[in-house]
């Protein structure tokens, strides 16, 4: 058995290679980067990265998901990786952290808090509707939204009122 409770391939181990072993290590400690905040934060070269997390996906040690263009790595028995990797995505972010800061509301007023149309307001509470965040009622001629209660389960490091700043350079860095 190597590292992370896998098996080894063949006559080498999966992890002899230090490079591979720093960038597992970068992913499981801080799941959902994209590769360049692996390259980053591991100090290994993009396109190294992009060579070990092919092997480490193969050997299902990590798995991937792409939201909005971006691919996004987890552990391979971490659990709603779809779920989770949308919280990455600076616009939808920004629309659930309004959500929760102005509690039920229709779209016009989120669109205002967020100086967005309401169209493009209305496009990411589809979305993240669909994905479980929030939930959606019609009154009236209005939509009123509010976050889904099972927010909660998403689990640690994505609590939207007390964004790390860790979380906070990670999203600006990506909006750049």
């Amino acid at each position: 058995m190597s590292a992370y409770g896998h098996r080894t391939h063949g006559d080498s181990c999966l992890f002899e290679n230090d490079r591979r072993r720093t960038i597992c290590e970068t992913i499981h400690t801080d799941p959902g980067r994209c590769l360049s905040a692996v390259s980053t934060e591991s100090g290994v070269p993009l396109s190294t990265v992009r060579h070990h997390v092919r092997v480490l996906e193969d050997k299902n040690v990590i798995q991937s998901v792409t939201v909005c263009g971006k691919r996004r790595y987890f552990p391979f028995d971490d659990d709603d990786v779809e779920r989770r990797g949308m919280l990455f995505e600076p616009a939808k972010r920004r629309v659930l952290e309004a959500q929760a800061a102005l509690g039920p509301s229709p779209n016009v007023e989120l669109a205002t808090a967020l100086d967005c149309d309401s169209s493009t307001i209305s496009h990411h509470l589809v979305t993240l509707e669909d994905a479980g965040f929030v939930r959606r009622e019609r009154d009236g001629r209005s939509i009123i939204n509010e976050l889904d209660p099972a927010m909660e389960s998403i689990g640690s490091g994505f609590d939207l009122h007390l964004e790390t700043e860790a979380t906070a350079s990670l999203i600006e860095a990506e909006v750049a």
